[in-house]
């Protein structure tokens, strides 16, 4: 149900952020899969951990979209 979704989404936290070399998703569905995306859009990264590298990238802001079993959603994260 969409109370189910917005309920787990809420649950999903992206730490550190700013991010200077990696950051982490924990929540409390298993993480499928964590695509980073820049400003225009762009996927600049993707992974089945619930953690990955930022170190190599521009500082600015990136979105990353986190996919678990019950729901996606976007988080802002700003790399440092």
């Amino acid at each position: 149900t969409l109370g189910l979704a917005t309920e787990t989404a809420e649950n999903i936290l992206l730490y550190p952020n700013p991010a200077h070399d990696r950051f982490y998703v924990r929540g409390t569905q298993p993480i499928k899969q964590l695509m980073l995306y820049d400003m225009s859009g762009k996927l600049m990264a993707s992974t089945d951990q619930n953690q990955m590298a930022v170190g190599h990238l521009a500082s600015g802001v990136y979105f990353v979209q986190i996919v678990t079993q019950a729901t996606s959603e976007v988080k802002r994260l700003v790399v440092k």
